[in-house]
């Protein structure tokens, strides 16, 4: 497969979404960071950005507070959930 190269500026709010992608791994570098903007769109990569964020969140506190109480019978909760 062939490929051009372009140079191309963007602007502050997706140069930190390029920035986060990176960040979480989602892809390794800016070229691939743009290319997944491209074929999802800026509005779909905010959404999935906004989910790594929320579970960072939560990965941040549970380091810091230790994990949740969970109720003793959860497996017989989680059971009738999906009767």
């Amino acid at each position: 497969m062939t490929t051009d190269v372009i140079g191309i500026r963007i602007d502050e709010q997706t140069s930190e979404l390029v920035g986060k992608l990176i960040e979480y791994k989602l892809v390794k570098n800016k070229t691939d960071a743009i290319k997944w903007i491209m074929k999802y769109g800026i509005q779909t990569t905010k959404k999935i950005i906004e989910k790594k964020e929320a579970s960072q969140f939560i990965i941040e506190k549970w380091k810091k507070e230790g994990f949740p109480e969970l109720p003793e019978n959860l497996s017989e909760m989680s059971v009738r959930e999906r009767e």
